[in-house]
């Protein structure tokens, strides 16, 4: 029995671990009814302004989430996370890329989103650099750069790049314009304090981005293949 129960542990510890996947996808396209519409994704319990999935109007006029910041308390501050599908070992997984489509959906003289990712872990906070969204710009694909020259260290844990990316246990989209962190308890690495509301979809892991120089040789290889083929 005891050793029976070590080898649960074990492959527990290891779900946790490898949660997050090279294939994860969250497109909120989920049929009416179905549990967890939002795929994990929330503010504080606090908030009045919590994730809500929206059945029509994405990229692709399906499914997507909105968030909504109030600028005052409670709900202030522009800011969600999830920590189920998206923590683990991003390292393991070979993660070095966060891609998804958001929306600034504020309306005429709304607040700018500076869209942000940070991930919590040993290593503590490590943040991208923002990605600004203007008010009425539409749907916006955006790429964010995970990898070691890719993230800021924010503040708290080791400052280890390695000890966060191997076991992340927090994913968080902020609006964050100033490189200024600020830590709230539950809330983790505090976004802007805007009234704003914030248009997500198809959050998808994905691998490194490739060098200038590496897309010109595939491209010349593309081309050497095809002119063979001739």
């Amino acid at each position: 029995m005891k050793s029976l129960g070590i080898l649960v542990s074990s492959v527990l510890s290891a779900q946790v671990i490898y949660a997050v996947s090279i294939t994860e996808l969250d497109d909120f396209n989920a049929p009416n009814g179905a549990p967890n519409p939002e795929e994990g994704w929330r503010e504080g319990n606090g908030s009045p302004s919590q994730p809500s999935r929206q059945l029509t109007g994405g990229l692709d006029g399906s499914g997507f989430l909105t968030d909504s910041s109030s600028g005052i308390s409670p709900g202030k501050r522009m800011q969600l996370w999830n920590t189920a599908q998206w923590t683990g070992n991003y390292l393991g997984q070979s993660i070095s890329t966060l891609s998804l489509d958001a929306n600034n959906l504020s309306g005429p003289g709304g607040q700018t989103i500076n869209l942000r990712v940070a991930l919590n872990g040993l290593g503590g906070w490590f943040v991208t650099e923002p990605q600004v969204l203007l008010p009425e710009a539409g749907w916006q694909s955006l790429i964010f750069d995970l990898s070691l020259t890719g993230l800021v260290h924010a503040g708290q844990g080791n400052a280890v790049y390695d000890s966060t990316m191997s076991a992340v246990t927090r994913l968080q989209i902020i609006s964050l314009e100033e490189d200024t962190f600020d830590f709230g308890g539950n809330a983790g690495l505090r976004g802007d304090s805007i009234a704003a509301s914030l248009g997500l979809d198809n959050i998808k892991a994905g691998a490194a981005i490739p060098e200038p120089s590496g897309v010109a040789l595939i491209l010349m290889g593309c081309t050497g293949l095809m002119r063979r083929r001739r």
